[in-house]
């Protein structure tokens, strides 16, 4: 082979992992301010709607979701390891914000109305931490789109840009298994999940792959600027 493939997963290097935390912290403060003050202005009046159809009452709760609910974040933080490159890192965290501002606005709209009594900690068991964890990060009102599922699906999208047929397999287990947890913890509706499969295969298609370059394959295999360094230093 002509040219070397860069693994899939790896150290960005310290001044790519500070650039990384720079939007990220960004995008963090852009979620609190849509997705909480969306919570925060449903608190202030009564308006609710139902986004759950009948089929989901009859969906389990299974407590043990939880931990793959809250996986969205490693699944999240491990952007500079895969994303070799500064564009990608941008396009991947634009894609991100606008899925939010998106959501924000519907969220403000149609928030919703619970529709599962809460569950008690002795029917949780041992997973109720995880459980009690997930429900606070999500809010109770921020139901349509789901931002969890918008959110896996531009990661999972993104990242297999740049995975061998192994890592795109795995992805693909994590990002099913991120999904199918929003429903089995009673965090989300089916309608919720499939506006969030919409919105985030939108996101990749329309902002995330726009930025980085329609086609560019030669993009995806570059690294990230640094320093140059002898053929034996490790990358």
């Amino acid at each position: 082979m002509s040219q070397h493939t860069p693994a899939f997963f790896r150290w960005p290097g310290w001044g790519n992992l500070r650039f990384a935390l720079a939007l990220g912290l960004a995008q963090s403060l852009l979620f609190a301010i849509t997705y909480g003050g969306a919570d925060w202005f449903a608190h202030r009046h009564t308006y609710r709607v139902g986004v759950h159809l009948d089929a989901d009452l009859a969906i389990p709760l299974v407590p043990a979701m939880a931990i793959a609910y809250l996986s969205l974040m490693p699944l999240l933080w491990m952007a500079p390891f895969v994303l070799h490159t500064r564009r990608e890192l941008l396009a991947y965290v634009v894609a991100l914000a606008a899925t939010t501002v998106i959501a924000g606005f519907f969220f403000l709209v149609l928030p919703a109305a619970d529709a599962f009594e809460p569950p008690d900690d002795k029917m949780l068991g041992a997973f109720a931490p995880f459980y009690h964890t997930a429900t606070m990060l999500a809010l109770r009102h921020n139901y349509l789109p789901s931002l969890h599922v918008a959110f896996t699906t531009i990661s999972v999208l993104a990242y297999s840009t740049r995975a061998g047929l192994l890592a795109k397999s795995v992805l693909g287990a994590w990002g099913v298994l991120i999904v199918a947890s929003t429903l089995l913890t009673h965090q989300h509706y089916s309608l919720d999940v499939v506006s969030g499969l919409v919105l985030g295969w939108g996101a990749v298609h329309l902002v995330y792959r726009r930025g980085v370059g329609r086609g560019d394959t030669a993009l995806a295999q570059t690294p990230l600027a640094s320093p140059s360094r002898s053929p034996g230093q490790p990358v």
